[in-house]
């Protein structure tokens, strides 16, 4: 899609929520594919025991002030990254698993080769698709390992930017379908 069938296509998509309800922390999800290129993506959900944990915007920004007095600020990129912290080791956690081995091996380079999907669950269209997008080749970083009584690994996932937009049905068991520029005009 080009810059303005994008546009479009977001302009299809609106705040869910009934009037004067705030949107929950659990509408607001990321997920990793894991099932590292062997076929269908297998996506695992993030969150699980972390009580808090923000998408940073981290804006590069650079201002300037003309022979004026006047200051412009201009917002080169967003880097977006999330930390998920304690992000506890457990069974049926492939995401630890996988970061595991990468860290033992000392793959630096393999650390980069994450599809992250973040999925907005309370904007959606009229037919109730959930706004997601894809952000290919995405980092993710454990940043300590250890702990008191059990053993975390928390984590620094950092987005591409390298996006694919589309949709999701389910929060809990989230299949992708990649936004077309006629999908939501399809539909009207």
């Amino acid at each position: 899609m080009n810059g303005e069938q994008l546009k479009a296509w977001l302009d299809g998509f609106s705040n869910n929520l009934a009037d004067g309800t705030q949107a929950e922390r659990k509408l607001l999800r990321i997920a990793v594919d894991v099932s590292e290129g062997t076929g269908s993506p297998l996506w695992q959900i993030l969150g699980k025991d972390i009580e808090s944990s923000d998408m940073e915007t981290n804006p590069d920004t650079q201002s300037k002030s003309d022979i004026l007095g006047n200051t412009t600020t201009r917002v080169n990129k967003f880097e977006i990254s999330q930390t998920l912290d304690p992000f506890t080791v457990e069974k049926g956690s492939e995401l630890h698993d996988i970061l595991l081995k990468k860290l033992l091996r000392n793959a630096k380079s393999e650390f980069s080769q994450f599809n992250i999907m973040v999925m907005y669950g309370w904007l959606s269209d009229t037919n109730g698709n959930i706004y997601a997008e894809i952000h290919k080749n995405s980092t993710i970083i454990p940043t300590k390992i250890g702990g008191d009584a059990y053993v975390d690994m928390p984590i620094t996932a950092t987005l591409s930017n390298n996006k694919t937009y589309g949709t999701v049905k389910d929060l809990d068991s989230p299949v992708f379908a990649e936004a077309t520029a006629t999908a939501n005009t399809e539909t009207e």
